[in-house]
């Protein structure tokens, strides 16, 4: 499995267990959430999101700047069929779990479903149940719920069929570490080396083709010029009479 960036957008600016978020609960239950100072300390009357707020060991997930309304593409290129499932938290945080539609091995491990989550979204482009491929749109960047600015939330999860997180209480809801299998590029770029590197050999196929026809059309005009075995057995006799009237004729010279 390869994981790539869903966003043409390049800068992370939290990372999977980091704690970069501080807010404050309402006593209507609402958390407002702003970014952490460069200190690293909440200000008076904040807390940690994570680790006070919502009682997690950290960041369950990567948080990646986008500007208002930028696409968001699935990012996973591999072999494993994945279906949508759309969402809407109670914090009004928009987003898409994309899932997989039977178990998978990572690394040897016991098989299971797996599951992205991409969050914060202005609206989604899919539809639940919904097939879904490398490089298609899910939709675009927004932030909705739990978030102080424009990003996309997006984490990995070991799930059951129907999407539920098989180690909820990891401290991370469930959700992993995924750099092993990233790779920094916009699965935009490595769709379009890999369409490019088709079209290339398409492209050489067919030139292979187009002079393969040619050379049996060399081939076959070749040999419609050579001479068959009985066409060079009556030049021979003709030319050997050819040959046979010229002596006659020079003999018949002798005797007049």
């Amino acid at each position: 499995m390869k994981v790539l960036r869903p966003i043409k957008s390049n800068y992370k600016f939290q990372g999977f267990g980091e704690a970069k978020a501080c807010a404050t609960q309402l006593s209507d239950g609402r958390i407002l959430v702003s970014a952490m100072p460069s200190n690293g300390i909440c200000p008076a009357g904040q807390q940690n999101l994570y680790t006070e707020i919502l009682g997690m060991k950290g960041h369950n997930g990567e948080d990646w700047a986008l500007w208002h309304g930028e696409p968001i593409y699935f990012p996973v290129i591999d072999d494993i069929r994945w279906w949508a499932k759309t969402e809407v938290d109670s914090a009004g945080g928009i987003g898409i779990n994309v899932i997989s539609a039977e178990p998978v091995s990572l690394d040897g491990e016991p098989s299971t479903y797996l599951k992205f989550k991409f969050w914060h979204m202005q609206k989604v482009a899919v539809s639940d149940k919904q097939e879904i491929k490398a490089g298609q749109l899910l939709g675009y960047g927004n932030s909705t719920g739990l978030s102080s600015g424009n990003h996309l939330h997006w984490s990995f999860k070991k799930c059951d069929q129907s999407g539920e997180p098989l180690d909820r209480w990891n401290g991370y809801y469930g959700a992993m570490d995924f750099t092993p299998w990233f790779e920094n590029r916009f699965v935009f770029d490595i769709i379009k080396e890999r369409q490019e590197a088709e079209i290339r050999l398409a492209e050489e196929a067919r030139q292979k083709e187009e002079a393969a026809l040619l050379r049996a059309e060399l081939e076959a005009r070749i040999k419609e010029s050579q001479l068959s075995l009985i066409q060079l057995l009556h030049k021979f006799i003709f030319i050997l009479q050819e040959n046979l009237r010229k002596v006659g004729k020079g003999l018949g010279g002798l005797f007049r």
